[in-house]
């Protein structure tokens, strides 16, 4: 049986749908313009004023004057290393961790806890953003 809608829950549905739409399209353009400005002919993309919504003219010499880079490849598999390993041992880490924590009657597990939760509470960089509003004067107590 279906629910009759009402003219206010349509409406509803069609500004909420039209406002999506609206974000996705602010939030994909950047990401479309750097793909097309990357493929586009170096001179007639210069040239070129406004919105940008397809590449102008095609090359990939880019790309190739990129990869052409050794840096670049030992740069992506430095990054994919790093990805793959940290990601493991640190999934690894914290399932350990939360099956210890799990237990019942493991020593210090309230230490543990404690140690946890305050290092989610007080980052580590809340003394440097601590000195950086001291220096910058942001403090609104003078002689900080």
């Amino acid at each position: 049986m279906k629910i009759a809608r009402s003219a206010g829950e349509r409406a509803f549905d069609a500004t909420n749908a039209a406002l999506l739409v609206l974000l996705s399209v602010v939030t994909l353009y950047p990401f479309l313009y750097v793909l097309f400005a990357s493929v586009s002919i170096p001179s007639d993309f210069v040239q070129h004023r406004g919105i940008l919504l397809w590449p102008k003219g095609f090359t990939l010499d880019s790309y190739r004057m990129v990869f052409e880079n050794p840096n670049i490849v030992s740069g992506y598999l430095n990054t994919i290393f790093y990805v793959v390993v940290g990601t493991s041992l640190n999934i690894l880490m914290t399932s350990l961790g939360a099956y210890a924590l799990s237990r019942q009657n493991v020593m210090w597990k309230n230490a543990a806890m404690m140690m946890i939760v305050l290092t989610m509470f007080f980052d580590g960089g809340l003394i440097p953003r601590y000195l950086l509003v001291k220096i910058s004067g942001c403090s609104t107590r003078t002689g900080l």
